[in-house]
């Protein structure tokens, strides 16, 4: 059986983000991501022992390496690099799961905002169905508040692919049409 160690601590980089814990929504003066902007959650990282801390960072670590596995196959963006820089990672504050259902997520908060679009294009142009015989999907990690105001759209957006016109839902929620080249 493979040993993994749990990674190193990254050095401490200067951001406008905040203390860890505090809830930032508006984007700063600055332009810079805020803390909620930069959160991810991961479906179906590697089975680990639940209550264990050091088994996050474990899970974040191995699902760098299949981070690049995928990038290799996958054609990302010219220069950008797919690696999973986290400033903190830990599991969604739910109850356990019980034996024989999925586990929680792993919310974790990155480093980069480069690196986090660039993990979220490589997601959902990827199948990650299966990869190494386990189902993995990353998606953005929002609040209860944004995901609610995102459902308000639901109808429109069920129309518009049915009418096989392109459309963006932007953060927080706003709905970009795109009809004819123009929006």
């Amino acid at each position: 059986m493979e040993q993994y160690t749990t990674p190193t601590s990254l050095p401490q980089r200067q951001t406008p983000l905040g203390r860890p814990g505090e809830a930032l929504e508006e984007p700063s003066a600055a332009g810079e991501p805020t803390r909620a902007e930069l959160l991810v959650a991961i479906h179906g990282a590697r089975v680990a022992l639940e209550g264990k801390i050091e088994t996050v960072a474990v899970e974040v670590n191995l699902l760098q390496t299949d981070l690049h596995k995928v990038s290799e196959k996958v054609k990302v963006a010219e220069g950008a690099i797919v690696y999973l820089q986290t400033e903190h990672a830990h599991r969604a504050l739910t109850a356990p799961p019980r034996p024989g259902t999925p586990q929680r997520a792993i919310i974790a908060c990155l480093l980069n905002y480069k690196d986090r679009d660039c993990i979220l294009q490589t997601a959902r142009e990827t199948d990650w169905a299966v990869f190494e015989n386990r189902k993995i999907s990353i998606f953005p990690d929002y609040t209860n508040k944004v995901q609610s105001s995102q459902k308000g759209f639901l109808e429109v957006k069920a129309k518009l692919r049915a009418m096989n016109i392109r459309y963006m839902l932007l953060y927080p929620a706003r709905l970009k049409v795109i009809s004819g080249g123009k929006s």
